[in-house]
């Protein structure tokens, strides 16, 4: 399937694809917020079991407590140990027992990365190499994990990185992206879910997003025909990788795109939903 052409946009929601304007973050993303809470009960099949979550930013997206009434065991795993233990601070949440914080590499490159240089040919052959071998050890398993918008997060440095070699950086981008996907799926038991949430394009550079467009799913389509979206973050190769993987998922669902208002802007946000067979591995 070419980037450039996608015309999956799963399911139309009822109701609104935008919130509504407010001045508080934790308000701006409560539509957001929303979006995500609303997979769960299928997702987890109403079992009070483990949930996973990569990714925690600063906390907005992710309704901790009402999550911690789903789930026996609610696990933040991020880049920033310190990021996510602010998050439990800010919510409320430093006294439970049942809440789990992991810093860790997500990647494999990070260190590499952060140093905000444009990578020589040798550093990133070796950085693929890096990025498909590296695991996150000690996790244990899930019976829902959750990808919270990581994909851009994870892509972007690699795309300012390599931005001298679009070739290259194509190329680093899916490695990222399966190994992303590889490592949800080994910490999700057989017979769990995953569900991964992706940031498409922010109105920084598609301004029409602020005016609530009507017909969204028209102007996400445009907005991929012009190579419009952050790097990695074209649903149709998510949807392409994810359905690739028929082995050990028996099925993959995807939400109809939605506006996320975050302090800074807007953004269009979809989430995938993939169901694993019981004998995953």
């Amino acid at each position: 399937m070419a980037e450039d052409k996608y015309e999956y946009l799963g399911r139309r929601q009822h109701g609104s694809i935008m919130g509504r304007s407010s001045e508080s973050p934790w308000e701006k993303a409560s539509f957001h917020r929303a979006q995500i809470l609303r997979m769960l009960p299928s997702a987890s099949r109403g079992r009070r079991g483990t949930l996973g979550i990569v990714g925690v930013g600063d906390g907005t997206a992710l309704g901790l407590r009402s999550l911690l009434e789903r789930f026996h065991e609610v696990h933040l795993i991020d880049r920033d140990k310190a990021g996510i233990q602010e998050v439990i601070r800010e919510q409320d949440l430093a006294e439970r027992q049942r809440i789990f914080h992991h810093g860790r590499d997500l990647t494999g490159i990070d260190a590499l990365l952060s140093e905000g240089r444009l990578l020589t040919d040798e550093e990133w052959k070796q950085g693929c190499q890096s990025i498909a071998q590296h695991s996150l050890p000690d996790l244990g398993q899930f019976d829902l994990i959750i990808s919270n918008s990581m994909i851009p997060e994870l892509m972007i440095p690699i795309a300012h990185c390599l931005s001298h070699d679009p070739e290259k950086m194509s190329e680093m981008i899916r490695v990222c992206r399966e190994s992303h996907i590889s490592r949800l799926l080994e910490h999700a038991v057989p017979g769990g879910s995953l569900i991964i949430v992706m940031d498409i394009v922010c109105s920084n550079s598609l301004p029409r997003l602020a005016q609530s467009p009507s017909d969204l799913g028209g102007l996400l389509q445009a907005t991929l025909e012009a190579g419009n979206f952050f790097p990695g973050s074209h649903p149709g190769m998510m949807d392409q990788s994810l359905r690739a993987l028929d082995h050990c998922l028996a099925g993959v669902d995807a939400t109809h795109p939605w506006i996320q208002e975050t302090p800074d802007g807007h953004r269009i946000s979809m989430a995938f939903r993939g169901l694993l067979t019981p004998e995953a591995q």
